[in-house]
């Protein structure tokens, strides 16, 4: 295994690095990264290549554990990406997310050409379709990056294969409903704008998802102008009081239909609230992208939470 993966490591080293120091200014980091690694990998002896295929069919168990790059190749094509991004990879995941995606879409392709049996394309050719078909992450998205990425690989006749291992954290403790709200909207613009950019297409993409979104916010903001109007005409409390109650029921509600999530019924509890409180904020987000699509501003990331948050 180790004489295996020396030779295919140190050619990733320069897959990588050398590439990435030689690549234009003008490339966006994630064409830069990409081109560095097709670049390198046609440069491949092509004995060697099949020397990698013949011992790997002989050993076909070790084939999902080989890699044609090293941990010291990812850390420090992080590092270069970071620089050219003008960001700080310690700080900043879009760097080691660029780099993770090239990687991994770089080792499928290895994989691929392993496994081939008619087709007897040479190793350059599955590699550069992997990384050509998700071509990086759309820099010019606030949010969804990631699914909309997997769509468009769908659409090329990709799988998506989900490893289940945790593979990285997320921060998303908060603390306050400002962030919150900042993070529903956030998803509410990518909800849109993707549905937006897939309309139409062979594989519609978050449709359901906004149209769904839309529907529930107006029922909720509906029901809540009525209660409130019928509460000044009556000078009452009691319809807001039974509002408080029926929000309650669809929570519970809510947990029930999740039972398969977790057996904590109070987690499921915060998830119901979670459910049904997000709607509006997330519809407000969709209506941001509308507005911003009408009057042709792009906008910035939306950020719900500091560095130091």
């Amino acid at each position: 295994m180790s004489s295996l993966r020396r030779p295919i490591g140190a050619l990733a080293i320069a897959a990588t690095l050398w590439g990435l120091g030689c690549a234009t200014a003008r490339q966006s980091p994630d064409a830069a990264l990409i081109n560095a690694i097709i670049t390198r990998t046609r440069s491949f002896d092509e004995a060697d290549c099949q020397q990698w295929r013949e011992a790997l069919l002989g050993a076909p168990g070790l084939l999902d554990k080989v890699t044609i790059h090293t941990p010291a190749d990812k850390e420090r094509a992080m590092k270069l990406t970071a620089e050219r991004m003008g960001a700080k990879s310690n700080v900043d995941i879009r760097p080691g997310l660029l780099v993770q995606l090239a990687f991994a879409a770089a080792d499928f392709g290895f994989q691929l050409w392993v496994r081939q049996s008619s087709k007897r394309w040479p190793l350059d050719r599955y590699v550069t379709e992997a990384l050509e078909a998700v071509n990086g992450y759309d820099e010019n998205l606030i949010a969804g990056e990631e699914p909309e990425m997997c769509r468009r690989m769908r659409e090329r006749g990709w799988k998506i294969l989900h490893i289940d291992r945790p593979m990285t954290g997320h921060d998303l403790v908060m603390t306050q409903w400002s962030q919150y709200s900042r993070r529903a909207m956030r998803t509410g613009y990518a909800y849109a704008e993707v549905s937006v950019r897939f309309r139409g297409s062979r594989l519609p993409f978050w449709e359901f998802e906004a149209r769904h979104n839309r529907n529930h916010a107006l029922i909720q903001i509906g029901i809540v102008a009525g209660v409130l109007v019928a509460s000044a005409i009556w000078r009452t409390l009691w319809p807001i009081g039974l509002l408080l109650i029926f929000f309650l029921l669809l929570v519970v509600r809510t947990a029930k239909k999740v039972a398969w999530k977790t057996s904590s019924f109070s987690t499921r509890f915060l998830y119901g609230m979670h459910s049904h409180l997000q709607q509006i904020p997330i519809f407000i987000g969709q209506l941001q992208y509308w507005s911003d699509r009408r009057k042709g501003r792009a906008r910035g990331l939306i950020e719900y939470k500091e560095a130091s948050q």
